[in-house]
């Protein structure tokens, strides 16, 4: 009778929670830290990514993967670092150090908390990682994010502290990275424009 009425009790604590994560349409948002940059040919770009929690709920967080890539003109983005967030920068039982994959036109970062502390020490923070990028021409191009996974469907990534998977309520953002020509190039064309102009002025006068 008593083991019955924990089987009971269980199934309607565990009702209860699969009712809640249903009801919730999502659970958190990876956001970049802007919706459009601005930067020059070559110039170094940072990007950081974030968590956004929904309904103002703090979460804490066991593990992530997140991956940047571009859907426009992957080719010509150059991702040259990425720099977990301290408190995510272990790669679980291996220790120190996220694992950290840079390809052509994306990236990838898949961290967890630090398994030595006693006790562990989930993470409550924001941040997630920031991806360093250089672009060499001029244009817009679009930056897509998603999970970064290494091990398969199957894989969980998001992961909460008390166990939890979020990977099933979690919503991923896009980017714009518009790439301007530098202030001196635009300088200079427009010094010889004026220039341009002013002969022709003095030779209409002739």
């Amino acid at each position: 009778m008593i083991a019955k009425r924990l089987s009971l009790r269980l199934l309607a604590t565990g009702s209860a929670v699969a009712l809640a994560l249903c009801s919730a349409s999502e659970a958190a948002t990876i956001l970049f830290d802007q919706e459009s940059y601005v930067t020059t040919p070559g110039a170094p770009l940072s990007v950081t990514m974030s968590i956004d929690y929904a309904a103002d709920e703090q979460m804490d967080l066991f593990s992530y993967g997140v991956r940047l890539f571009g859907t426009s003109n992957a080719d010509d983005i150059v991702f040259d670092s990425v720099q977990p967030v301290a408190s995510l920068n272990f790669n679980g039982v291996a220790g120190d150090g996220a694992l950290v994959a840079i390809m052509t036109g994306e990236a990838g970062v898949k961290g967890t908390i630090n398994l030595g502390n006693e006790p562990l020490q989930t993470y409550r923070g924001a941040e997630l990682a920031t991806f360093t990028l250089t672009i060499g021409a001029t244009g817009n191009y679009e930056l897509s994010s998603d999970f970064f996974n290494t091990l398969g469907p199957t894989e969980t990534i998001f992961v909460t502290g008390d166990g939890s998977n979020l990977d099933p309520l979690l919503t991923f953002s896009n980017a714009t990275i518009i790439v301007v020509p530098e202030p001196s190039t635009a300088m200079m064309l427009s010094t010889v424009a004026l220039f341009c102009c002013a002969g022709r002025r003095r030779n209409s006068k002739l």
